[in-house]
């Protein structure tokens, strides 16, 4: 028993020291332009000010607008929109539809690399770390070390660039 105790201790304290981390690297990402459609881009800050606040307005907001927009979004913005509906569910405690939402991001991204296409994009270094927070929720604490190790070197990775 001392041992899962400390286990979990470990993973909680690499958890928060992550987020910290990931947290002032997003304040200096903030200054680069962004790729996306500037207007799709206000749409999306505005409703991710929801998920963690009122995860089920986020939820009614971002079908709303997937459903709206859905012929003239991108892969990338598509994205998005399942991490984020990803982390309201995780924040409703719904960790399988979160699991789902995740998977979903990381399924779009495989598919797209396997199209050698120019126009690819890398898997949200922040979406290892929220599937890693899925898995400890659900007491699964050998995939919530495995993704939180990628969270770790992905963060590393693009700190050194």
């Amino acid at each position: 028993m001392p041992l899962k105790i400390n286990y979990v201790r470990t993973l909680l304290s690499l958890s928060l020291m992550m987020l910290f981390a990931y947290g002032e690297a997003q304040e200096k990402k903030k200054s680069e332009p962004n790729a996306y459609n500037r207007k799709s881009v206000k749409a999306l800050d505005v409703i991710t000010q929801y998920v963690d606040s009122e995860p089920v307005k986020a939820i009614d907001l971002l079908s709303d607008y997937f459903e709206s927009n859905l012929k003239s979004i991108n892969q990338q913005e598509e994205a998005e929109i399942f991490q984020l509906l990803g982390r309201a569910h995780y924040n409703l405690n719904q960790y399988d539809l979160a699991l789902q939402n995740y998977e979903r991001v990381r399924a779009m991204v495989q598919v797209r690399s396997k199209i050698k296409s120019r126009r690819t994009f890398q898997i949200p270094t922040r979406l290892y770390y929220d599937i890693g927070m899925v898995y400890l929720a659900q007491s699964r604490y050998d995939s919530a070390i495995f993704e939180l190790s990628n969270f770790i070197n992905r963060y590393k990775k693009e700190d050194a660039e």
